[in-house]
């Protein structure tokens, strides 16, 4: 933006000696020569602004925000239209006149510009300013009681959750006590004192691991006799209705013979 107003105060210097040169008649020719290089001299600073500084105020600007490039792109037409102007040698008031409104127009994009970064700015202080920050601390009596219950709580259901999953060491004990005792066949007071002994007064872990051993020794043994005799049973069972069957043939056929033995004279 300082360049391209740099620019144009010089532009408008240049205007102002143009007009200094009034046409005599002795100097036409000079007076000429020396408004034609002033000329030159306006096209090349409009040359220079709408050149070099525009397009690296149009590049800074577009890295910033892309709401800045519509009211740069009015700067760039205005000062085309400036190069149109003295490309048309119109007459020095109207340029100046022109110089103004570019100029003015300058301004109130600068202005504009202005207020666009200010709003920003406040938009941005204000969202920092108006940010929430949540912070949970124990020093807060609600917090610590409610810490405190969660605490015992889930303390509470860990001993729950553990004793439920605890095999129930009682109940095997006794299962074990009533297998033993069915294998020997008695329940003497010597055997129950025994066994009072083993499992409660003096736990013998080894003792009691040898007893379900032998248990299920003993229960295995009792199965497989089981099996053998329903098996000798059901073959005897089957023996006997084979035997009866034969049996009852041969009736009949005895049967039969005596009526042929009769119905004969």
């Amino acid at each position: 933006m300082e360049g391209i107003y740099g620019c144009l105060e010089r532009i408008e210097t240049a205007v102002i000696e143009l007009q200094k040169f009034q046409p005599n008649e002795g100097n036409s020719v000079a007076n000429d020569e020396d408004r034609i290089a002033l000329v030159h001299e306006v096209k090349e600073l409009v040359s220079n602004a709408t050149g070099l500084n525009c397009r690296h105020t149009d590049r800074k600007l577009e890295e910033q925000t892309k709401v800045l490039n519509s009211n740069f792109s009015a700067i760039s037409e205005s000062v085309r239209d400036v190069k149109a102007i003295v490309n048309k040698s119109q007459s020095s008031g109207e340029v100046l006149n022109s110089l103004a409104e570019i100029k003015a127009k300058q301004q109130e994009q600068y202005d504009k510009v202005k207020v666009m970064f200010r709003d920003t700015n406040e938009n941005i202080e204000s969202g920092i300013a108006n940010a929430k920050h949540l912070r949970i601390s124990i020093d807060e009596p609600h917090i610590l009681i409610t810490f405190v219950i969660m605490s015992v709580a889930i303390a509470v259901l860990s001993v729950a959750l553990h004793l439920a999953k605890r095999p129930n060491y009682d109940r095997i004990d006794n299962d074990l006590k009533y297998r033993y005792i069915k294998m020997k066949g008695d329940a003497s007071a010597e055997q129950i004192a025994t066994l009072e002994e083993i499992f409660e007064l003096n736990r013998n872990n080894e003792a009691i691991e040898q007893m379900r051993e032998d248990v299920e020794t003993y229960e295995e043994a009792v199965r497989k006799q089981a099996a053998l005799a329903e098996q000798a049973r059901l073959k005897e069972q089957a023996a006997k209705e084979q035997e009866s069957k034969a049996k009852s043939i041969k009736n009949k056929q005895d049967n039969s013979k005596v009526k042929q033995n009769k119905s004969k004279p």
